[in-house]
């Protein structure tokens, strides 16, 4: 059975999620990361977008390990090609945000995080099978992690009693 921390990248629109249950759930899981039960990691590019939100979002930065921008090795330049190509297919100019969820999701495979937390519906979690069959990292919703991490955490109290 595994050991504690599970490893979470957030990203960061999971920090303010406009839904009260998926609130709740951020709220949660920070909770667990007080507790030492998760680590999340949160990339150079969520750092920036949320030095620009409220201060109440911004403070939930506090504390969080930060990934730092370095070059890319050949082979993380085509890992990097084929997530963009997996979430944009063969459109040539990408914005900002979408950009930055194409290095987010390299980032937390790169680092071989769990979970990558997200509610972005229209470029992330539409390829949830897709990202996690290739790169083994589950895409999930902020109540969906927690919801497997709390059920991991239940049998691994009935087994350790």
């Amino acid at each position: 059975m595994r050991e504690f921390p599970f490893y979470i990248f957030i990203d960061s629109c999971a920090f303010h999620p406009p839904q009260a249950s998926e609130k709740t759930a951020v709220s949660e899981l920070f909770k667990l990361k007080e507790e030492g039960k998760i680590s999340d990691l949160i990339s150079y590019k969520v750092d920036q977008e949320l030095s620009k939100a409220p201060s109440r979002i911004a403070r939930q930065r506090i504390g969080k390990i930060y990934t730092m921008p370095v070059s890319l090795t050949i082979d993380e330049r085509k890992t990097q090609l084929e997530i963009r190509n997996l979430l944009f297919g063969d459109k040539q100019k990408l914005k900002s945000n979408e950009r930055n969820d194409v290095d987010n999701i390299f980032e937390a495979q790169k680092y071989g995080y769990m979970y990558f937390v997200t509610l972005d519906k229209n470029h992330i979690l539409s390829k949830t099978a897709q990202i996690e069959k290739r790169f083994k990292m589950k895409v999930v919703t902020p109540s969906e992690c927690l919801r497997e991490i709390k059920e991991w955490l239940a049998r691994y109290d009935q087994n350790t009693k």
